[in-house]
């Protein structure tokens, strides 16, 4: 019979163990296992997806007191599969009932025109209130960002192309 100290024995068991969550943490599959501070990161983006890093950070610490560098939150949202990219805007009120009734009863009715008798306008504008463009999402999703329809003057500058004659 070979003794071992108690040390030696305990260092043994440990390493098992280890080994043993290693193989657990493969078959489950790295993206299934998720902690509490990645749970909340996960759901603080889903709430407000434009945030920054610190806000991120900050958010964090508000909710779990966990304090995480800014690196950390980059890597943990890395891990989720959430990647920074610019924030399509939809106004609130493009899509209400009465919006969606309009365009439908415009349609119609433009229809009836033949295309000579149609201008088209094109517009492009400038608005001095501004808001952050880019924000997180998963990857090969949009982040999208709810905005009131109503943000201000815009400055525009409008051409015009007349249907064949």
């Amino acid at each position: 019979m070979v003794r071992k100290e108690s040390k030696t024995i305990t260092t043994e068991l440990r390493n098992i163990v280890l080994e043993l969550s290693k193989d657990e943490k493969r078959s489950l599959g790295e993206s299934e296992i998720l902690s509490n501070t990645e749970r909340v990161i996960k759901n603080i983006v889903d709430c407000a997806n434009y945030m920054t890093l610190q806000e991120i950070s900050f958010e964090l610490y508000t909710r779990t007191g966990v304090n995480l560098t800014i690196s950390s939150i980059s890597k943990k949202l890395k891990k989720l599969g959430i990647t920074r990219k610019r924030v399509s805007i939809i106004p609130v009120e493009r899509n209400s009932l009465d919006k969606l009734n309009k365009r439908s009863i415009y349609a119609a009715e433009i229809s009836r025109y033949s295309v000579e008798n149609l201008v088209f306008l094109d517009e492009t504008g400038f608005n001095a209130h501004t808001t952050r463009s880019y924000g997180y999402s998963e990857k090969n999703t949009k982040a999208y960002k709810n905005v009131p329809a109503n943000r201000g003057q815009n400055i525009s500058c409008m051409c015009g192309l007349k249907g064949p004659q």
